[in-house]
């Protein structure tokens, strides 16, 4: 799909809030900046900030709705036959590739959900919505009722114990985000190597 000019202009806006948001994080810590400081970081006004996000904690989160997206086309494409192994692989590969090439800024972010409730808080809120969707996606695939029987839930939280394995080794090592997650997919099969 090609973007019009406008389109594009506000992508790179976008971005740049971001990058100077996460940059001025790292350096002042998240309290101490405003979202003042992000706009004059990118020459915009606070009220154009606020065309793109509702506060500077959204600012952080903004690419969990990409994130969530992605989820669910992976979980679309699946065929129906699909083994819960199958999906959490097929959606893990397809955080991996949205993932992959941030680590520095999500290197940062982690360090600053650390220090302030607010982000573990609203990191762990977006987080559930996402295991809640692949939670209901299983129970369509065992062909259950998501509060009614304990596998798709079992099977939602396995997903995201293995993505945080992998994840937080990545964001502790670098190397590749890929090969982390196969370490910790691998823990799923019968005899773990």
């Amino acid at each position: 799909m090609v973007q019009s000019m406008r389109e594009r202009k506000k992508a790179q806006t976008r971005d740049a809030l971001i990058a100077a948001g996460i940059q001025l994080f790292a350096e002042h810590g998240f309290a101490a900046v405003t979202v003042a400081d992000i706009a004059a970081a990118v020459d915009v006004s606070p009220r154009t900030f606020h065309r793109y996000f509702p506060d500077k904690v959204e600012l952080l989160f903004a690419h969990d709705d990409e994130v969530l997206e992605i989820v669910r086309d992976a979980l679309r494409q699946e065929p129906d036959g699909a083994d819960p192994i199958t999906v959490v692989r097929s959606v893990l590969a397809a955080i991996t590739e949205r993932l992959a090439g941030s680590h520095a800024e999500l290197a940062i972010r982690e360090q600053l959900l650390n220090q302030a409730a607010v982000l573990r808080d609203r990191n762990l809120a977006k987080r559930a919505a996402v295991e809640q969707l692949l939670a209901e996606h299983l129970a369509i695939r065992l062909r259950v009722a998501v509060d009614e029987d304990v596998r798709p839930r079992w099977w939602a939280g396995v997903a995201f114990a293995t993505f945080t394995a992998g994840y937080q080794t990545w964001l502790a090592q670098g190397g590749e985000l890929s090969a982390h997650l196969a370490s910790a997919i691998r823990l799923l099969e019968p005899n773990p190597t």
